[in-house]
């Protein structure tokens, strides 16, 4: 399953500041940062949706954000929660690519794919692998500006993670 963390934690320029500034209310400043994440999530999530790579569009419209996390590290996980027919979440193998490897059919049964017009059936046949597509970055890329303001504007410091790369912000 593929997921995509931006955390707001209260790793704040001065958090005795900014709890003043809140009244002293963890509430208040828990939905304070639960507000901050769902508007950077509403930021990110149509960014990557149009970044997605739209061959079945399955992996797009899969897309969803969540709020996780407990009072001292709240986050916006965002998923993609497609899957192969055989029942695997594939977004990890279109965002960081394969190596070219082996697949075999299960249990004597067969593979069935398309080539052009073609229906072809075989028992195993030789993946070439796929180049990476990290389209989750250039999403990111393309609404850090908007992220950091709406971070900055509540005094919050923003630390992204994708897959295996983390940036702070």
């Amino acid at each position: 399953m593929g997921k995509f963390n931006i955390r707001a934690t209260a790793k704040v320029p001065s958090a005795a500041e900014f709890s003043k500034n809140l009244k002293d209310s963890p509430a208040l400043m828990l939905s304070v940062i639960n507000q901050i994440l769902r508007k950077a999530g509403a930021v990110y999530v149509p960014a990557l949706k149009s970044e997605t790579p739209t061959k079945t569009r399955k992996l797009r419209n899969s897309t969803v954000m969540q709020i996780k996390g407990t009072s001292t590290d709240m986050r916006a996980e965002v998923r993609q929660n497609a899957k192969s027919p055989s029942g695997g979440f594939y977004g990890h193998y279109v965002r960081e690519g394969t190596r070219p490897h082996i697949i075999q059919a299960r249990k004597g049964r067969v593979l069935s794919f398309m080539i052009g017009n073609k229906r072809v059936f075989a028992t195993k046949v030789k993946h070439p692998g796929n180049k990476s597509n990290p389209y989750h970055v250039r999403a990111m890329l393309k609404v850090r500006g908007q992220i950091d303001n709406i971070m900055s504007a509540a005094g919050v410091r923003i630390s992204v993670t994708l897959s295996n790369v983390k940036k702070v912000f």
